[in-house]
């Protein structure tokens, strides 16, 4: 029988060891995490006792009473460096405590956990909102650093959210690239860091604290230089993983209920020094997993009705990699084209004459009154052509909005015509 191991409470499980019904066994595909994520660690846990500290002492002084203030008008007591707004939330209701994702606590964003100090205006976000959406997606892309730390070695720079979604861009040296048959793996340790509902917790570090926690990430050391303005800095930690942020983020991991890898990319990365390739990965996220069943089920009809998906099937143009951003169009799709410029053309030129013709008749003193000569016997072309351009012009002379007449088979042979008589 293999030797059984017990599972440390402060991370997530032992890297590069799973857990089996009697006994761990060794996984060789997993490598052990770099020295650097251990000794950033251990600073934190050291500065996170000390901040635990300062708070249980602020908390021991005379206890003083606080009002909060709900958006209904609802009143709530509470004490000041003690209460939090997650507890706020209890009281009001267990379903808002189970829903609401980060706090506004006179205007300004908060996680639900951390304490309320003076008198305040609260209101809570659930994920429905899209400061919800963007708390949720941002904690998802710490979620994800923290995987490709474990996984990869990887030393994190930026993971925000997005509309749609989160990413993190992270580097693995020049030669190193993530390949999309690694994304299964870095989406299941995501998946086992949800499933440990590891805590964000939030540590203000001074500038110096700072340095010494990323002493070994330059991306960090110039992103603080570079945002950070004040004396100090949040840094959230999720089990072992340390990463500058400046939240808020969700409470715990637990809260995600589905998360999606999507794919992966190159970024660069440009400071003072040469250009870097960093390795982006994006994905999607919902407290739900019936959320994220419906978001891919509306992403399959909507790949259905990709035009680039129907030029391909129609044979109406095709992308190259000597001009990615723009298409090659094929006979059928130049004619598509140009029956397209032609009929916007044949409408925005009409109606721009229209207000020419206007402006010039009011200067002049003069008015008018417009007629629609339609298609005559003796006509050339097809049928179709000439009914699509009398609907042009009947369009324009509608939107131009002064009265006109219909002249019937008054057009010339080779088209209908817009005229106008002065009065």
């Amino acid at each position: 029988m293999g030797l059984c191991l017990m599972r440390r409470r402060v991370g997530f499980p032992l890297p590069g060891f799973r857990r089996c019904e009697l006994h761990t066994v060794r996984e060789p595909s997993v490598p052990a995490p770099p020295h650097w994520l251990a000794e950033r660690f251990g600073l934190f846990e050291e500065l996170w006792t000390a901040q635990v500290k300062r708070l249980a002492s602020i908390r021991q002084k005379k206890p003083q009473a606080i009002t909060v203030s709900l958006p209904e008008g609802q009143k709530v007591d509470a004490v000041a460096w003690n209460t939090t707004p997650y507890q706020v939330a209890q009281q009001i209701s267990l379903t808002l405590a189970d829903t609401a994702v980060a706090a506004e606590v006179n205007g300004e964003l908060r996680d639900l956990d951390r304490p309320l100090e003076t008198d305040c205006h609260l209101r809570f976000l659930t994920f429905d909102s899209p400061e919800g959406k963007a708390v949720f997606w941002h904690s998802s892309a710490q979620v994800l650093g923290a995987a490709a730390e474990q996984q990869l070695g990887a030393a994190l720079c930026r993971g925000p959210s997005t509309e749609s979604g989160f990413y993190h861009d992270f580097f693995l040296g020049n030669e190193r690239t993530v390949r999309s048959s690694e994304l299964p793996i870095l989406e299941r340790i995501c998946q086992e860091i949800i499933a440990a509902a590891q805590p964000f917790r939030r540590l203000e570090a001074s500038r110096e604290q700072l340095r010494q926690l990323f002493k070994d990430n330059h991306f960090k050391l110039h992103l603080m230089e570079e945002e950070v303005t004040g004396p100090t800095a949040a840094v959230y930690g999720c089990g072992m993983s340390v990463n500058l942020c400046q939240g808020p983020l969700l409470r715990h991991t637990g809260q995600i209920g589905a998360l999606k890898l999507l794919t992966n990319s190159s970024a660069l990365w440009r400071s003072s020094g040469a250009p870097e390739t960093l390795q982006r990965v994006s994905g999607i996220s919902f407290p739900k997993a019936e959320l994220l069943r419906n978001w891919e089920a509306q992403r399959e009809e909507a790949e259905l009705r990709d035009h680039r998906r129907i030029g391909k099937e129609q044979e109406l143009f095709f992308f190259h990699d000597l001009s990615p951003g723009s298409c090659f169009f094929l006979p059928r799709g130049t004619r598509v084209y140009n029956a397209l410029v032609a009929f916007i053309r044949l409408d925005t030129e009409i109606r721009g004459c229209l207000d020419f013709l206007q402006s010039v008749y009011a200067v002049l003193g003069f008015s008018f009154r417009l007629a629609l000569s339609t298609r005559p016997s003796d006509f050339l072309g097809e049928p179709h052509l000439w009914d699509q351009a009398e609907q042009v012009l009947q369009q324009a002379l509608e939107e131009f909005g002064e009265p006109w007449d219909l002249n019937p088979g008054d057009g010339a042979f080779y088209g209908p015509k817009a005229s106008g008589n002065h009065t």
